[in-house]
């Protein structure tokens, strides 16, 4: 192997083994849609006129009647629900952009949650209620097929 050739193998492995970096929230400045939380894009702009994490969103709305289950009606389109536990209120919980009803049985096979829940994070859930659009928006060893977690 040339010395140029192992230069570009090893600058693609150092690529491949940086650190992803740790999602950011609502106006938070961004370079991708992967830098934002689930649920947001990179689409807006900061004061200062770089891109930031705004909520991705899925059609019009004019009241969250109009969405999906699981998203709702913020600034006259529907988007998430949640993308963090503040915004579900006492008692739920934020899991994929659903504000869900926490549950406190803690658990480390499927085999510990009640049919059909599965366990995810250390925590039963319904499969159904897991949506993802990619793998990373998974817990492992779950994969993103068909918009859910599996």
């Amino acid at each position: 192997m040339t010395g140029r050739a192992a230069a570009l193998v090893l600058g693609a492995l150092a690529a491949c083994t940086q650190a992803r970096p740790v999602p950011q929230g609502l106006q938070a400045a961004c370079r991708s849609d992967r830098d934002c939380l689930f649920g947001l894009v990179c689409r807006g702009a900061t004061p200062e006129g770089a891109r930031a994490c705004v909520y991705e969103a899925h059609g019009p709305c004019r009241a969250a009647g109009d969405c999906l289950p699981g998203n709702t009606c913020r600034g006259g389109n529907c988007t998430v629900e949640c993308i963090a536990e503040r915004d579900c209120g006492t008692g739920r919980t934020c899991r994929a952009g659903i504000c869900e009803a926490a549950r406190e049985h803690v658990c480390l096979t499927d085999a510990e949650c009640e049919t059909p829940n599965e366990c995810v994070g250390g925590r039963c859930v319904e499969p159904m209620r897991m949506r993802c659009f990619s793998d990373p928006d998974c817990p492992p060893p779950r994969r993103c097929i068909a918009g859910t977690c599996r």
